[in-house]
């Protein structure tokens, strides 16, 4: 099986090759039999192998990475020994959703969605069953997660993963390169590539791959949270751009288009925004080029940032959104078209949150509302960058997960489209199910929040 056929999800071994299988071992099952010792030593050295190389690549990552941080601010270190404590605290949470997504049947771990090393995401997958038709149909939800572009893992998400499944909604999560494996500008593309994995392979109807008759392609929204929500909102707009460029240059052929720096079309694949039924980033920071020095004081040094992200205004979506304006005006148009150029957006952001400020929230949701997206921003009074993901869940507070569930029915089920209140949906989300009961003491989560370096 090549590569591409590998993470394309589609079928490498044709019949010619089944009909020679078949013939050969009928004409040689008394001369040669299956030596299930040998395949089973054959495994074990690749599976070893593939181990070494994972473990090379790591440790090979890590020195390039200590040799940047050796030469920036020293408070990363103080921040590194609080992520530690913040970590020991919520350890009984941590063990028991770590247990669940490594023994739980409805985790599909590892799937390839592209050649690269770390392009595979885990998909979440709720019991089939009568009342959801089987897994037919159901919301799919993308989520991006975060990890300040140097610590992402696919796992963070699996908080998300027990609680949409409760509901009948399926959960896909994909994995990014970090630096300093990837750029900024890699990260977007290791994201574009995967929704294009998801919007092709995922409830098609086809025979692409193994989740082709699970959820439904029409009913996929987008959730990215922190790095996770800049990089995600990142390739929307980007796509956005690309949009309203092709009618500037439709309307003035003659004339020299004002913006200088267009989207690299590597990280602008087939997939249009139009097909995504909505979007929910989450403590994201929007605006790079004014948080960077608020960033520097909080550890992450402002020369790994320009490692990452060489051009912060490029990289900032609420920049992007002017530059959008901008092009917007050249062509006279009022706005971009809300149903295909851009999604319904809830912005979602924690008042007490260290990382991000807060007020980033409400001016990426208003840039977005300037350029005629259909965008509302949702503050939680009290929390942090993580509550949302973690300690809320692992104290039983759903209020995000709830939230996610509510816009994600509502968006994919009709609501939206036929003018109907949020309010209204059809189904409700139940936080009484057995996984979403609390993971963790509360005083333990509450010492973890006092020492949370976020």
């Amino acid at each position: 099986m090549s590569k591409k056929s590998a993470y394309l999800g589609g079928e490498a071994e044709s019949s010619e090759e089944e009909n020679n299988s078949d013939s050969n071992s009928n004409s040689n099952s008394n001369s040669s039999s299956y030596d299930s010792s040998d395949s089973s030593d054959d495994e074990m050295a690749f599976l070893e192998h593939k181990m070494f190389d994972r473990a090379y690549l790591l440790m090979k990552l890590f020195l390039r990475l200590l040799k940047h941080l050796v030469f920036t601010t020293p408070k990363w270190v103080i921040m590194a020994t609080r992520l530690f404590m913040f970590v020991i605290c919520l350890l009984p949470g941590f063990v028991r959703f770590f247990w669940y997504y490594m023994v739980s049947g409805g985790v599909r771990r590892d799937i390839r969605y592209g050649p690269a090393s770390r392009q595979v995401l885990d998909v979440y997958l709720p019991a089939p069953s009568e009342k959801n038709n089987n897994n037919k149909d159901i919301p799919i939800v993308v989520f991006v997660t975060g990890g300040a572009w140097i610590i992402g893992y696919k796992m963070w998400g699996a908080l998300l993963g027990r609680a949409l499944t409760s509901n009948n909604c399926m959960l896909v999560i994909p994995d990014y390169r970090n630096f300093p494996q990837a750029t900024g500008e890699e990260m977007c593309e290791d994201v574009d590539v995967a929704v294009q994995w998801v919007l092709r392979n995922v409830g098609t109807g086809t025979r692409r791959s193994e989740f082709s008759d699970v959820g439904s392609n029409k009913k996929v929204v987008l959730v990215g949270q922190s790095a996770g929500a800049q990089l995600t909102a990142l390739v929307l707009l980007k796509k956005a751009m690309q949009s309203v460029q092709k009618r500037e240059v439709q309307s003035s052929k003659s004339s020299k288009p004002r913006y200088q720096r267009p989207p690299n079309p590597r990280t602008l694949r087939r997939w249009s925004p139009g097909e995504i039924r909505g979007f929910i980033p989450i403590s994201g920071p929007y605006d790079l080029v004014s948080i960077k020095d608020f960033m520097h004081q909080k550890g992450l040094d402002k020369k790994i940032i320009s490692h990452i992200f060489p051009d912060l205004i490029g990289a900032s979506p609420v920049h992007v959104c002017d530059e959008i304006r901008e092009q917007m005006n050249v062509c006279s148009l009022k706005s971009i078209n809300s149903r295909w150029d851009f999604p319904p957006t809830c912005v979602i952001h924690g008042s007490e949150d260290q990382t991000v400020p807060h007020e980033m929230c409400g001016r990426f949701s208003g840039k977005l509302r300037d350029i005629g997206v259909e965008s509302e921003a949702i503050i939680y009074e009290g929390w942090s960058h993580t509550d949302g993901i973690l300690e809320g869940p692992m104290e039983g507070d759903h209020r995000l997960h709830r939230d996610i569930f509510d816009r994600v029915i509502f968006w994919t089920e009709g609501g939206r489209d036929e003018g109907k209140d949020i309010r209204d949906n059809k189904h409700s989300f139940d936080d009484k199910c057995r996984l979403c009961k609390p993971l963790s003491p509360s005083c333990m989560i509450q010492i973890g929040r006092s020492v949370n370096p976020f």
